[in-house]
């Protein structure tokens, strides 16, 4: 059974998501300990969520928080509500988030789990445009990694909080904290984590002017998230492409990669970047771009 579950990760990790679920469900078949049971239907949830399979991974986590339960488990229960509460975050309902991660946050203080918890508050906190606040549980979240000898938790502060420099326009600290973030990715060779890293340093070059940088490190992310079926990803990726050709004074290509992007946000129901998409749609001067421009099809590649 862990066996199974650990092969599901290593998977999950490389991208390959049906055969994650695979080793998933053969572990919730070859089990009855409501523990391993719990965090399989959890990995389980964490797979629909990247998926933007929505409903799928709600009914897992929450089915994931009955086991842990039945395993009267505060840690499983607590990571049960976080993978919950991942899914109302990616689809921008924050008001339905913030209660499970401070739920967490109460159930399980110390550790681990209370730097996931601080860390993705301080996510909501980012989209928020509440810096400050961002910052701080931030900074907490990675002090609990730290002393839980969690890599792979450190490596996502990281990458949150070269995002938050970003987004105050701190240029230097974010390039800098998101190199620190790719390379801790690949010493734990988790693929997926790398390619958000490689996404938002993709950011960082596109706002310092270095455009066939930025071009490079985002198609090798949305070529990864293509592969990996993560559609909401793929849309951060079509929009940063649209953000690069737009500063190429490309507007027919800005608009098309901004249009792909904004049709897979609305079909998978993600809010937050639906609006930005739409607001960057809406702000484009008139398109008097060749036909024969160049499109997605053409950037989305290595």
């Amino acid at each position: 059974m862990r066996e199974m579950l650990d092969d599901g990760l290593r998977c999950e990790k490389a991208g390959m998501t049906e055969r994650a679920l695979e080793h998933y469900q053969s572990a919730l078949e070859h089990s009855h300990d409501p523990a391993l049971i719990s965090e399989a239907l959890r990995r389980q949830a964490h797979v629909y969520r990247n998926r933007c399979d929505w409903d799928l991974a709600i009914v897992a986590a929450q089915d994931s928080a009955r086991a842990a339960e039945s395993a009267r488990s505060a840690e499983l229960l607590a990571e049960a509500w976080n993978a919950e509460a991942a899914v109302y975050q990616s689809r921008g309902d924050f008001e339905t988030a913030i209660p499970l991660y401070e739920l967490m946050l109460v159930t399980v203080p110390v550790g681990r789990i209370r730097g996931v918890a601080l860390q993705n508050l301080a996510g909501i906190y980012g989209t928020q445009a509440r810096f400050g606040e961002a910052a701080h549980c931030f900074e907490d979240a990675y002090a609990a990694f730290e002393a839980a000898e969690d890599r792979w938790g450190m490596a996502h502060v990281l990458n949150n909080l070269g995002c938050l420099a970003l987004d105050r326009g701190e240029l230097g600290r974010a390039e800098a904290t998101l190199q620190r973030a790719t390379d801790l990715a690949r010493e734990i060779q988790d693929l997926d984590l790398l390619a958000i890293a490689r996404l938002n340093y993709a950011e960082a070059l596109l706002a310092r002017g270095e455009l066939p940088k930025a071009e490079i490190e985002v198609s090798g992310s949305l070529g990864h998230f293509v592969v990996a079926g993560n559609e909401f990803r793929r849309t951060e990726c079509l929009r940063v492409l649209g953000d690069i050709a737009l500063q190429q004074e490309q507007t027919g290509p800005a608009r098309r990669f901004y249009q792909s992007g904004l049709d897979i946000a609305a079909a998978i129901g993600a809010r937050v970047i639906s609006e930005q998409l739409a607001a960057r749609i809406a702000g484009l001067p008139p398109d008097d771009t060749p036909e024969d421009s160049p499109g997605e099809g053409q950037s989305a590649v290595d």
